[in-house]
């Protein structure tokens, strides 16, 4: 983002018309698109669903970028650690059940119903039943 904001930041400022709305909000426009919108529904919410580009600063732009990017690499960092602690509670529940002496709990089986290749050979050996039907006179 750093690498963007340098080269965005160099770009306008050295137009003539740096402080107008329009810069401001192409700033958004170069952000992936997920990110962009969830600044923008960020900015919806704090100003009454009206986002006054006119009185925004850049730096304000800026550090609400730089916040929503914070929240959200710690929301997926914090995802990743849920993740690994339910792997790990799995393996001690397990260990515990066989201190007491059951079976460890096995999640139940899937079945796999819409395999296409399982019925591709269930036709292939009906066809070729019935083409040696054809074929072999009676």
């Amino acid at each position: 983002f750093r690498l963007y904001k340098d080269t965005f930041l160099t770009k306008v400022f050295t137009r003539e018309d740096v402080n107008q709305p329009y810069w401001k909000v192409k700033n958004f426009t170069g952000l992936q698109q997920l990110f962009a919108e969830k600044i923008e529904s960020k900015y919806r919410e704090q100003y009454n669903r009206i986002v006054p580009y006119d009185t925004l600063t850049y730096g304000d732009i800026f550090s609400i970028i730089t916040k929503t990017g914070l929240e959200l690499c710690n929301d997926i960092k914090i995802n990743k650690q849920i993740k690994r602690d339910a792997k790990t509670y799995k393996k001690e529940l397990g260990d515990v059940c066989t201190q007491f002496g059951y079976e460890q709990l096995k999640p139940p089986f899937s079945t796999i119903k819409n395999n296409p290749q399982n019925y591709k050979s269930k036709y292939r050996k009906i066809y070729y039943k019935r083409r040696k039907q054809i074929e072999t006179p009676q």
